[in-house]
């Protein structure tokens, strides 16, 4: 039943796929971050806010200048950085609908400002 190393593989992966044997660990395949990558990593958490608040604003930008389908991607690309940013839903479905760059960005100027 088993056909050298690649067969050895196929079982392996097919018993793991039923269940059979534990899936390997992420730290199986992945050495430990060095401490300049659990730096980076960490300083990306600590500033996920600011990284969302500035891309949606760069998103209102892009807003101003799109029209058709870009401008549906942008909004949805905004949608998501807006709950990121913990705005309420009943406050994006109402930007949505008025679908006027001009109040998105006094809601992301707001924001800035208590930050």
């Amino acid at each position: 039943m088993f056909n050298g190393p690649v067969g050895g593989r196929k079982l392996v992966k097919r018993a793991i796929a039923a269940r059979l044997l534990p899936s390997p660990s992420r730290d199986t395949f992945m050495a430990e971050h060095s401490k300049y990558q659990q730096n980076v990593i960490k300083n990306y958490y600590e500033n996920r806010e600011n990284i969302a608040l500035q891309r949606a604003q760069e998103l209102v930008t892009e807003l101003y200048l799109t029209e058709g389908k870009k401008r549906e991607k942008n909004w949805e690309r905004l949608i998501g950085h807006l709950q990121k940013l913990e705005v309420k839903q009943q406050t994006i479905d109402h930007l949505k609908s008025q679908d006027d760059p001009q109040l998105v960005a006094k809601l992301l100027e707001r924001i800035s400002k208590e930050e």
